[in-house]
């Protein structure tokens, strides 16, 4: 019994010591993402168009 508890608490120690290395090595900078751009070019053409639609539909209806 004695010996089981002893061989969990080796585990644990050792899963922590991975776990602190991990942290220590990390670098948030490598992991960023780049971030999307809202206002591209397509989408900019993409809303025109999309305006112009509905522009002519409500001329038409109303």
């Amino acid at each position: 019994m004695v010996n089981n508890n002893y061989d969990q608490d080796n585990e644990l120690d050792e899963i922590n010591r991975q776990i602190e290395e991990e942290l220590n090595n990390y670098n948030p900078e490598e992991d960023e993402k780049p971030k999307k751009q809202f206002l591209t070019i397509s989408f900019l053409g993409t809303l025109m168009l999309l305006i112009m639609i509905l522009l002519g539909i409500f001329k038409t209806v109303f």
